[in-house]
């Protein structure tokens, strides 16, 4: 099931963005655009887990998790934006959350539900 998730999801993913190039006429010729894509699809990795522990009348614990990611990645773009003033990093602040809730999810998922399996 957890294969077949990932697989479908990257599958959107990756034919959306083609027939997004197609459509706009734009080449990925723009790490930005090719880092933010990344992050984006980091999100269906675990969003099925997410959705699991939704269905177990526990949003309380996907808000926190997402409250924490959107916390740091604010901090660190404001620093980022404010010190360095560097896009690159800015776009890369919201790969490392996606990575960070990733983590907390599989953590949380792994502690309480992977049981119920």
């Amino acid at each position: 099931m957890e294969n077949a998730s990932l697989y479908l999801g990257l599958t959107f993913l990756t034919w959306t963005s083609v027939v997004f190039l197609i459509v706009v006429g734009v080449f990925v010729d723009n790490i930005n655009f090719l880092v933010y894509l990344v992050a984006t699809s980091l999100t269906y990795i675990y969003a099925h887990k997410g959705s699991l522990i939704t269905a177990y009348k526990d949003t309380y614990y996907i808000t926190l998790i997402r409250s924490i990611g959107l916390i740091v990645e604010s901090i660190v773009q404001i620093i980022l934006v404010v010190t360095l003033k560097s896009f690159e990093l800015f776009i890369l602040s919201i790969f490392i959350s996606n990575i960070i809730q990733w983590i907390l999810t599989e953590i949380l998922f792994n502690k309480k539900y992977m049981l119920l399996i």
